[in-house]
């Protein structure tokens, strides 16, 4: 029997409350606050302040997306929990339990139209519900006595909308776009209540023209997929326990078929076997910003309850960097509050198509007073202005000038230097290994009359902005490698396939030699392998594959909950090579949001384990299809394990906070629960551009930026790799 790292205590232990605080802070950070005519912050009047909640997310808040992204922790904190941990008073309770029984209702009819597809399908009702996620009801009209029973000026309705793996979002009304129910419950509280917060509990981008167009309307916060301690994370935004500080990581269009893929994404043109990417490096502001067209929120975009001074102080290159010194003063008198700094790049027009601009560079400030400033030094390499020639191979700076831009979104920057770059030069030459097979009609503003993005003084910013040259001949062109020759390399790197390596057989009763035997130098990685029998090589391959069973009551689901060694983890490497071969087994985890592990499982005394849901725990409702073995009576030497993981924030929610430190933290979250519970790589940060709103995984992605998405997929990582011996 293979080792088990669960615990045997099913009691909350301190790791899970110091996780879930470390989790509701991250949700604080990355919360953005999309409109506020001062509605917020909430008074709070003190232990019984009444508030009126409504809609589908208030008692039911989705804390993350489904499929292989979903973690299963021991509890969620939803947006009532949370207003009544703070002291508050939920006065529409009538309101709620009526749409929980609704609810109930719903889901059950859901599971019986699951289990009818399955037995005309001949196939497993878990795959059916995988592709048929349960879409939360429209709850009954708000009435006159709803209102009566709230007894309080202010309403806060709750969006939700889910998503996940194995099927995309709809351009539809309950999807992208709101109800003609939730249109209406908002039109009447906006015509009752004195202020009216609408929160979206969602995966991403939804159309949001409503909020202009239904009088009576106060403030816009987009909550996302906050984790387990979302209620409270909301809560502590609303009330101004905490300045929210988050910004968009995603451009939020006016329409959807502004987004430049929006008729050839996913069914829209009918083509479900391929797609080109026709927008080539116009993806999200960089199409939005080149194209002028006017978006609902811009990349970078979010409001706080204060206010900030952002001045460039100077801006210098030193050897291969460009380096900017800005002050960020807090200039409110009441609120403190942190800030994104962000720093972008508009290049010269040549013959390589370019941007209006590109971030660069960013930064977040401390949580600053009023009238407190904090400087703040921002750098990025010269190379990282440079632009991608598929032609040539190469990365390069085409001569011209460079505009730094400096701001807190991309529609709100200021031009601060310009960079005067003399003659073209490459800055890191490459090779076309994989040639495409047939040429890619891309979007070009070249021989176009197109008018990019422009705003009041720009003409004039870049007359009067700080001047800096540059020489070409000072910048290092960087030839790659494909051949690698580090010492040790294997030999398998640098032969053919056909040539091969020679095999060595060890005789019966030969000493084996192992993988440590590798490390310490004693033998050839290529020597140590040359050794290995067929049927260890095959083992190698397969994992624990080899372990599945042909008899269908007894298969769990090989898509995310393959391992038989930590039950739930998506799979993992066979463990028959650990004892003479000494080649340890890896256990690979999948979620993004938190390790998604099986919550609870048993062991029989002669070391078989026993799953709940068939192995499969990340989609709701799976307990239904097939039953809970803890619901049995507990035979004589079985073992109860628990494996409670944190449900963290998405990655797009962490991602809006723009800091790095965020991230890391959230890393370390996961990989000290890796090492908790057995699991060695994590199958996870997703590193996706968002590139369309209507991908069912964006909430696992983390931005519409190459930029930010690299540098929030690195912190994390960095954090999770603090922990010994796990991966990602």
């Amino acid at each position: 029997m293979a080792k088990i790292y669960a615990s045997t205590d099913s009691g909350i232990s301190n790791r899970e409350i110091e996780h879930a605080d470390m989790a509701g802070w991250a949700a604080i950070q990355g919360m953005v606050l999309l409109e506020n005519d001062r509605s917020l912050p909430l008074k709070f009047r003190g232990r019984g302040t009444k508030i009126a909640l409504y809609g589908a997310g208030a008692r039911f808040t989705i804390k993350g997306g489904t499929g292989s992204g979903d973690t299963i922790q021991r509890k969620v904190i939803n947006i009532e929990q949370g207003f009544e941990r703070a002291g508050f008073t939920v006065t529409t309770k009538r309101w709620l339990d009526d749409y929980e029984a609704l609810v109930h209702i719903e889901h059950e009819k859901y599971l019986s139209r699951i289990r009818e597809i399955a037995a005309r399908q001949r196939t497993q009702a878990l795959e059916v519900m995988f592709k048929n996620p349960f879409v939360q009801p429209a709850g009954r009209h708000i009435n006159e006595e709803d209102v009566r029973e709230s007894d309080t000026d202010t309403a806060i309705y709750v969006i939700s909308r889910s998503s996940g793996e194995g099927t995309d979002r709809k351009y539809i009304k309950g999807d992208y776009e709101l109800t003609a129910n939730e249109e209406d419950a908002l039109r009447y509280l906006g015509m009752i209540y004195a202020h009216v917060i609408v929160v979206l509990n969602v995966p991403g981008v939804i159309d949001t023209k409503f909020f202009h167009e239904i009088p009576g309307l106060s403030a816009l916060v987009l909550m996302g997929m906050a984790g387990t301690s979302g209620g409270d994370s909301l809560v502590a935004v609303l009330t101004g326990r905490a300045v929210p500080s988050g910004k968009l990581t995603m451009t939020w269009a006016n329409d959807y078929s502004d987004y430049p893929s929006s008729k050839t994404f996913g069914r829209n043109d009918g083509a479900t076997g391929h797609a080109d990417y026709n927008e080539g490096i116009y993806v999200g502001y960089r199409y939005f910003d080149t194209f002028g067209i006017t978006p609902a929120y811009p990349f970078g975009y979010g409001l706080s309850y204060t206010r900030f001074d952002i001045k460039t102080e100077n801006v210098t290159i030193d050897d291969d960097y460009v380096n900017l010194i800005i002050n960020v003063t807090n200039v409110g008198t009441k609120y403190m509050g942190m800030e994104v700094i962000q720093a972008y790049v508009s290049k010269p027009g040549g013959r390589l198509e370019k941007p209006y601009q590109e971030l660069v560079a960013f930064a977040k400030t401390r949580n600053l007073r009023p009238d407190e400033t904090q400087l703040l030094t921002l750098a990025f390499k010269i190379e990282n202005m440079a632009s991608y020639s598929a032609k040539k191979a190469a990365w390069v700076l085409e001569k011209g000038s460079y505009y730094v831009r400096v701001g807190n979104s991309s529609r709100h920057t200021h031009v601060v230097a310009k960079i005067t770059l003399d003659k073209t030069v490459v800055v890191r030459q490459l090779k076309n290994l994989c040639e495409p097979k047939s040429e890619i009609n891309e979007i070009s503003k070249k021989g176009t009359e197109v008018k990019p993005y422009s705003y009041p003084g720009e003409i004039t910013e870049k007359r009067n902005a700080q001047q800096l040259f540059l020489s070409a001949d000072s910048i290092k062109t960087e030839v790659v490698e494909y051949t690698p020759n580090e010492p040790g390399a294997s030999a398998f790197k640098h032969k053919n396939v056909e040539q091969g390596l020679e095999v060595r057989h060890t005789s019966e009763g030969d000493e084996k030699n192992t993988l440590i035997d590798v490390m310490q130098g004693k033998i050839s990685l290529d020597d140590f392998v040359s050794e290995l029998t067929v049927e260890e090589m095959a083992n190698l391959c397969v994992g624990n594959l080899a372990n599945f069973s042909l008899v269908p009551e007894r298969q769990h689901s090989m898509v995310g909950a393959a391992s038989a060694v930590v039950p739930g983890a998506a799979g993992d490497t066979s463990s028959l090579l650990v004892d003479d071969r000494k080649i340890g087994n890896l256990i690979f985890a999948d979620g993004p949001a938190g390790l998604r592990l099986a919550p609870h499982f048993r062991t029989t005394p002669s070391g078989d384990i026993l799953l709940d849901t068939n192995g499969f725990s990340a989609i709701n409702g799976a307990d239904d299809l097939y039953g809970e073995f803890h619901k049995k009576d507990k035979e004589n030497g079985m073992v109860d394990y628990y494996q409670f993981c944190t449900g963290i924030p998405s990655e797009t929610l962490l991602a809006q906070s723009w800091d790095t430190n965020v991230l890391y933290n959230m890393g370390d979250i996961v990989g000290r629960e890796m090492n908790m519970f057995g699991v060695t790589v994590w199958l996870a940060p997703g590193l996706n551009i968002m590139r369309n709103p209507l991908c069912g995984r964006n909430f696992e992605y983390f931005s519409e930026d190459p930029l930010l998405a690299g540098e929030c997929a690195a912190y994390e990582t960095k954090g999770l790799q603090s922990n010994p011996g796990v991966g990602a």
